[in-house]
């Protein structure tokens, strides 16, 4: 009897109660984590998520609709069996992200509101680090070591506490990724999808992360559980994913965003309406577009400055010269450089302003095109025919033909014997005058 009126006096103090209702607790939390730790994933990728700031909100610019374009981008990033992996690219400025996240947003907003499956957008350079933004944006908490399994195996001495290091972060993040979209899969029938913009920017950043998502990319193409969207704004990146030949052979077609056409230009300066939450303002005089269009070209960042300019009130001329005095430093240097110029010379005087690729390496230099690439001044493409190389803009090719006005007018000179020597590069003058000529010198009244 003595024993047994010991036991229930243990029973009975505060000190085994508190343990073992603190062991019951425990015991109950992490089998809710186990229970539920993929599931806020899986609601994810059913609803399609977008963080902050790229959520929708009036105080965007206008958003200029490209059927041909969306409905492209609509069927890669819609749920559907596709055994690849897809690289978006495009020039900065030439609206490419804008369009991506209108689609999604799109997306989430039908599909993603029946829980039907919709795209999980991040950005490289978005939150304090890509690990953790890419945590957030699929759901995942860190907190995959908050089970039994990994109690039992840290016990036995099988694993130890995950590290926090930024690569270490983004392997936990992309195996929760995978054991969840591969039960998400199951249960549903479909991949989830994720979209990773800012690709060349995520290789600068945290080295060795991009080659990493290919890996996995190319494994979830493979079972058919994610499908992963890569959105990039340079040549380097697509031949970075290129050197693992295994890996990018389940990459689709490159889709590449361009600039818009004349038409589309044109039509998207006479639109009324130039912020989201503003009303309607005094529609562009269609001349005034044109000869803007002419000047500038079709970069969508470049129209938009010069539509602010309009609805503002600020004189055209002032900004389309402010355009192409940034446009105009970017040959300081390539100006005293006849190996450069060389290239330039090429391209200016081929059909369109375009060629091959491995035609202009081949008569001038792979250094020099690589070079001008860098600076911003030339930019690659595809045809049927292969990589094609073209001046960054229109707004470059305005610059370059004003330096070479520039080059004749220096040369004119000096066989006249005059001491002014404006210099390859100019002074810059003709640009306003070129304006002047042009009439977009008038202001919004």
């Amino acid at each position: 009897m003595a024993w047994r009126q010991a036991f229930q006096a243990l029973l009975n103090s505060g000190k085994v109660i508190s343990m073992a209702g603190g062991a019951v607790a425990t015991g109950s939390y992490v089998f809710y984590k186990d229970e539920t730790r993929y599931v806020k994933m899986s609601h994810a990728y059913e609803r399609g998520n977008i963080l902050p700031p790229f959520t929708e909100n009036s105080y965007e610019t206008a958003y200029f609709p490209r059927p041909e374009l969306e409905n492209t981008l609509r069927e890669v990033l819609s749920p559907k069996f596709t055994n690849e992996y897809y690289l978006v690219s495009g020039e900065s400025g030439s609206g490419k992200t804008r369009a991506v996240v209108e689609v999604i947003r799109q997306l989430i907003a039908t599909d993603g509101r029946q829980s039907l499956g919709a795209p999980v957008y991040v950005l490289s350079i978005q939150g304090r680090n890509f690990p953790e933004t890419l945590a957030r944006a699929v759901g995942f908490n860190f907190d995959e070591h908050i089970s039994f399994q990994f109690f039992l195996d840290f016990v036995m001495r099988i694993h130890t506490f995950p590290q926090r290091d930024d690569h270490n972060r983004l392997i936990r993040v992309l195996d929760a990724v995978e054991k969840s979209a591969f039960a998400y899969m199951t249960r549903h029938g479909r991949p989830m999808v994720l979209v990773v913009d800012g690709a060349n920017s995520l290789e600068q950043y945290m080295p060795g992360a991009l080659r990493l998502l290919q890996e996995k990319a190319k494994l979830w193409a493979d079972a058919n559980i994610a499908k992963i969207v890569f959105i990039t704004n340079d040549e380097d990146t697509g031949s970075l994913l290129q050197k693992q030949p295994s890996n990018w052979s389940r990459a689709a077609t490159p889709i590449i965003v361009g600039d818009l056409t004349k038409e589309e230009a044109i039509e998207y300066l006479l639109m009324p309406k130039f912020m989201e939450n503003s009303g309607s303002t005094d529609a562009m005089p269609l001349a005034m577009a044109e000869r803007i269009v002419d000047l500038v070209g079709g970069r969508m960042h470049h129209l938009i400055v010069c539509k602010r300019s309009w609805v503002t009130g600020r004189p055209m001329g002032e900004t389309v010269e402010d355009l192409m005095s940034r446009e105009r430093e970017k040959f300081v240097c390539v100006s005293r450089n006849p190996s450069l110029w060389n290239v330039i010379t090429r391209l200016r005087k081929a059909p369109e302003k375009t060629l091959l690729l491995s035609k202009l390496i081949r008569d001038t230099s792979e250094e020099a095109v690589t070079l001008l690439a860098k600076q911003d001044i030339l930019r690659y493409g595809r045809d049927g025919r292969g990589t094609t190389v073209q001046f960054q803009s229109k707004l470059t090719e305005t610059a370059v033909e004003q330096l070479e006005m520039a080059y004749i007018r220096d040369k004119s000179l000096l066989a006249q014997g005059s001491t002014e020597s404006p210099g390859l590069a100019g002074d810059g003058s003709g640009v306003g005058q070129t304006c002047q000529d042009a009439g977009v010198h008038a202001t919004k009244t």
